[in-house]
C-alpha cells in the first residue's frame, strides 16, 4: 500500500495504492515480506511499504475483497486508515517489523505542531445571533442558528477554526471534523437552508455563516482563544460558504469585521462557481456541470484582499465532476492578481466525500501556520 505521513504523526493508506491495482488479484500480488522506503516529497514525507495481506488483515477488520470502500484502523469510516500520534505509528512500525524505520518519532520542522496541550471541552447549542440580527429573528432562524465549540481548557492563544458542513446548501448538520480539541479550537455551526422557511437563494446561509464566524471574532478570546487566529473551513457546500464569507466583503460588513479579520480560509472540495443548488432553485435549464460565475460564485470576487486561502479537493475522476478544477483555478485567478498566499491541494484518489478526511491534517497545519509549500 502507500502511505503518506503528515507531520503531527498520521499515518494514511491510500486505497488505490495496493500492489493488486484497486484490489485485483491482492491475495497473490502482496509481497511476502515486509520492506519500506520512506523519501521526502515537496509536501509530505512518503512511503512505499509491501506488508503480507495476513498481517495486514488483523490490523483492519474486514478487509473488503475489492477495496472499493475500506475502514479507518481506528474503526471509522472514511478514505483511510489512520493511525494517530507518534507513540501509535511507532508502535505499529515495530509490530509490522519494520525495524527502525520511525515515521512519527522525529518529525521535521516546519511540520511539527508544536502548540501546547489542554483538556478538550465543549459547549453546546450557543445561539450565535447578536443584535439586530437576534431580534429580527424567526423561529426558524433561532433555531437552526446554533454552534458547538471545542476547545482546549488551561490554554491561551490557541487557533480557532469555524466549521461549516455540506449537504448542497439543502440538508445537513454540524459536527466536529476530526481536528484536535486538545490543541485548537474548532467551532461548528449550523446554518438555514435553502428550500426551507420559503429560502430559495443563498443570501440566507451565507449571512448566517457570516454571523457564525463574527460571533467567533468577538468570543473565542472569552475561552482562551486567539481572536485574530479565527479560520474559516468546511466540507463541500461548507467550503463554498467558507469562500463567500471569506472573499466578499459584504458579509462580514454587515457584522461590523472585514476580510482582513480573518486568518485563514480552508475551504474542502468548496464550489468555486455559483453553487448548483442556486441553479436548481433559479430553474436554470442548462446542464447542471456547466458553470456558471456571478456575484454568487467565490471565484467572482478574487481579489488580494482575500485572506491566507487553500483550497483542497479530491481528484478528477473521482471528485464532483468539475469540483477539482474549479478550484484549481479560483487559486491560481488570485495568484494572477498578485495573491501571495493561495494554495491549491488535490489529494490523490480522494473521492468528493474522501477529501474531507484526507484534507484535515491539512487544514489543522494551516491553522498552526504551515503552509502546503512547506
Amino acid at each position: 500500500c502507500h502511505v503518506m505521513l503528515n507531520s503531527r504523526g498520521s499515518l494514511y493508506a491510500d486505497r488505490y495504492r495496493l500492489l493488486g491495482e484497486s484490489g485485483r488479484d491482492h491475495d497473490r500480488e502482496w509481497g511476502k515480506t515486509v520492506r519500506a522506503a520512506v523519501t521526502r516529497g515537496k509536501d509530505s514525507w512518503t512511503a512505499e511499504i509491501t506488508i503480507p495481506l495476513a498481517e495486514f488483515k488483523t490490523l483492519v477488520a474486514d478487509v473488503p475483497t475489492s477495496f472499493s470502500r475500506s475502514r479507518m484502523v481506528d474503526g471509522r469510516s472514511g478514505s483511510a486508515f489512520y493511525i494517530w500520534g507518534p507513540e501509535t505509528i511507532t508502535s505499529f512500525v515495530d509490530s509490522m517489523n519494520f525495524g527502525t524505520v520511525e515515521y512519527a518519532a522525529k518529525p521535521r520542522d516546519p511540520r511539527r505542531i508544536d502548540a501546547p496541550w489542554g483538556t478538550e471541552t465543549r459547549v453546546t447549542n450557543i445561539c450565535y445571533l447578536e443584535g439586530a440580527d437576534l431580534a429580527a429573528a424567526n423561529d426558524y432562524r433561532r433555531q437552526m442558528c446554533q454552534l458547538d465549540f471545542k476547545y482546549p481548557q488551561d490554554v491561551t492563544g490557541f487557533p480557532t477554526v469555524v466549521w461549516f458542513h455540506g449537504g448542497g446548501l439543502t440538508r445537513g448538520n454540524k459536527y466536529f471534523p476530526r481536528l484536535d480539541g486538545r490543541r485548537l479550537g474548532v467551532i461548528t455551526a449550523n446554518y438555514r437552508l435553502i428550500g426551507q422557511d420559503g429560502i430559495t437563494g443563498a443570501a440566507e446561509p451565507i449571512s448566517d455563516a457570516a454571523a457564525a464566524v463574527a460571533w467567533a471574532l468577538r468570543h473565542v478570546a472569552e475561552y482562551g482563544g486567539d481572536p485574530k487566529r479565527v479560520f474559516v473551513s468546511g466540507m463541500s457546500a461548507g467550503g463554498y460558504l467558507t469562500m463567500m464569507v471569506g472573499m466578499d466583503p459584504q458579509w462580514l460588513a454587515k457584522q461590523g469585521f472585514a476580510l482582513s479579520d480573518l486568518a485563514g480560509l480552508a475551504p474542502d472540495s468548496g464550489q468555486a462557481t455559483t453553487h448548483f443548488a442556486i441553479k436548481e432553485f433559479r430553474k436554470d435549464p442548462r446542464p447542471g456541470c456547466r458553470p456558471v460565475i456571478d456575484e454568487w460564485a467565490p471565484i467572482w470576487h478574487c481579489s488580494t484582499n482575500v485572506p491566507p486561502i487553500v483550497c483542497i479537493t479530491g481528484e478528477p475522476g473521482h471528485e464532483w465532476p468539475g469540483r477539482a478544477e474549479e478550484n484549481e483555478l479560483l487559486i491560481g485567478t488570485l495568484k494572477a492578481l498578485g495573491h501571495k498566499k493561495a494554495w491549491y491541494v488535490r489529494m490523490p484518489y480522494a473521492t468528493h466525500g474522501w477529501a474531507a478526511s484526507c484534507g484535515e491534517p491539512y487544514i489543522e497545519l494551516f491553522a498552526f501556520g504551515t503552509y502546503p509549500e512547506q
